[in-house]
């Protein structure tokens, strides 16, 4: 188990020595994320790039939004461990994956870009301190990705801090 660090952000003090059952998963899982990604990206550059109907993605489009899920999941936590009562910017996904442009990425380019999120997420939930794993009752700010002066409040008491993740659009 990695120990407190300087880069970790808490509101609490440094990091308890144990992990719960699910944040343990969380850590060891999350790197293993891109092997599986990868081996799906050795096919024929054709294949990846194939959009299975309009609207949808590629399985290289589907791994950039991987890389774009870890990035914000990672500012998601870092804000929850330093803020009581922090605004999430909401996103657009498929404007993401459009901007990055993943079709068109080099998918050893895209494999190594999320293998590096994924380590970078894990290592964090390793430093997530027992104390901030529940939300007090409370009210999170969400943010309007177009409009940053609009904010919608939402209640999230009794949720786990983890469901506030997966909040997009």
């Amino acid at each position: 188990m990695l120990k407190h660090s300087a880069f970790t952000p808490t509101r609490s003090g440094p990091k308890e020595e144990t992990m719960s059952t699910e944040q343990e998963q969380w850590a060891t899982q999350t790197p293993e994320i891109p092997a599986v990604f990868r081996r799906a990206l050795l096919r024929d550059d054709d294949a990846i790039r194939h959009r299975p109907a309009a609207g949808e993605w590629s399985a290289v489009e589907v791994v950039g939004h991987m890389i774009d899920t870890m990035q914000i999941w990672t500012s998601r936590v870092e804000r929850l461990m330093v803020e009581e009562r922090p605004a999430l910017p909401r996103y657009d996904q498929d404007a993401l994956v459009r901007d990055n442009d993943y079709l068109h990425a080099d998918p050893e380019v895209v494999c190594e870009h999320l293998r590096q999120e994924c380590k970078r997420f894990a290592i964090l939930v390793e430093h997530i301190p027992i104390s901030l794993r529940e939300i007090e009752p409370c009210y999170i700010r969400y943010q309007s990705p177009r409009d940053r002066s609009s904010t919608d409040y939402q209640p999230v008491s009794g949720r786990k801090k983890g469901d506030l993740l997966c909040q997009h659009r």
